[in-house]
């Protein structure tokens, strides 16, 4: 697939995903309001978490539900908007690298610069400094 198709491919998925997560997010406070005004009519129920075996009422319910969505919600959606935009960046940069992988024929990494770094603090100084002492000898000439 041509370049310019892949990353519009691409940003058509990362859209698409996007789209799907502010339903999620849309479609969850809507129904945590549902539950709230099912329970202001004066209705009454109760729910059991198969896997813990811990009941809740309506009201155990709407105690919760204010953090459940600002709180695990809002993380949640967080979290996957980011995850979407790594999707989005890592495949970007796969696909450019795929067209120009010649764009990185001058860098060299060897293995135990990487070992050496310890992070990735410390690696981006190391090839600063690096850089640095390249800058130096080539100006002393």
């Amino acid at each position: 697939m041509p370049l310019e198709g892949g990353i519009q491919d691409l940003g058509m998925r990362s859209l698409s995903a996007l789209d799907a997560l502010h339903e999620y997010d849309t479609d969850t406070k809507i129904a945590w309001r549902v539950v709230q005004l099912y329970t202001n009519e004066g209705h009454h129920f109760t729910v059991r978490n198969r896997t813990t075996g811990s009941i809740s009422n309506e009201q155990d319910l709407l105690a919760r539900a204010q953090g459940y969505i600002t709180v695990q919600l809002a993380v949640g959606t967080f979290k996957e908007s980011f995850a979407i935009f790594e999707e989005f960046f890592f495949g970007l940069l796969r696909l450019w690298l795929t067209r120009y992988l010649g764009s990185l024929s001058d860098l060299e990494v060897t293995f135990a610069r990487v070992l050496k770094a310890g992070s990735l603090d410390a690696g981006r100084r190391s090839g600063k400094d690096a850089r640095n002492a390249c800058v130096r000898r080539s100006r002393r000439g």
